[in-house]
């Protein structure tokens, strides 16, 4: 029979065992995923419903995606986080209407609490191969000319790089 500092101590190693294999096991916020191939696909998508869609190269931060069918401009790229919205709207040089789009919602803010919640459970579940995409906000600019319901951006699935 143990005593009661080694049961304790016992107590603790076990604890401390679980913990840090929950941490092993938690998902990492560096998982990569192919953003580019994403990219590719929206600019594929827009092209398709009559869009002259193109890639600009943004040398230090994620591509945007530029797209315009007549009157209607539009400059799009995924968000991961919060703060990316004020960094955007200087990349959508004027294109006054900003939204996000999400589960295929649009919202004027980021879907903070609901994003991150959905986004560690979806990472968990690639971690233990019961998922094959996480699920990323849009942040689209474009102009007033443009009724952003009635053009298809598709799902905003990221999927893991190829190792």
């Amino acid at each position: 029979m143990l005593s009661r500092r080694a049961g304790f101590s016992l107590l603790a190693v076990v604890a401390l065992a679980i913990s840090l294999g929950i941490k092993a096991a938690a998902p990492s916020d560096l998982v990569p995923m192919d953003v580019e191939a994403y990219d590719r696909g929206l600019v594929a998508l827009l092209a398709r419903q009559g869009f002259s869609a193109g890639l600009e190269d943004r040398p230090y931060d994620w591509d945007i995606v530029q797209a315009q069918r007549g009157n209607c401009k539009i400059k799009a790229r995924l968000q991961f986080a919060l703060d990316g919205k004020s960094a955007f709207r200087y990349f959508a040089n004027g294109l006054p209407v900003l939204k996000y789009r999400y589960r295929g919602t649009y919202l004027d803010d980021f879907p903070r609490g609901n994003f991150e919640l959905r986004s560690r459970i979806q990472s968990l579940r690639l971690r233990f191969g019961l998922g094959r995409a996480i699920e990323f906000p849009l942040l689209i600019a474009a102009n007033p000319e443009c009724d952003l319901s009635a053009i298809d951006f598709g799902p905003q699935l990221l999927v893991p790089m190829a190792n």
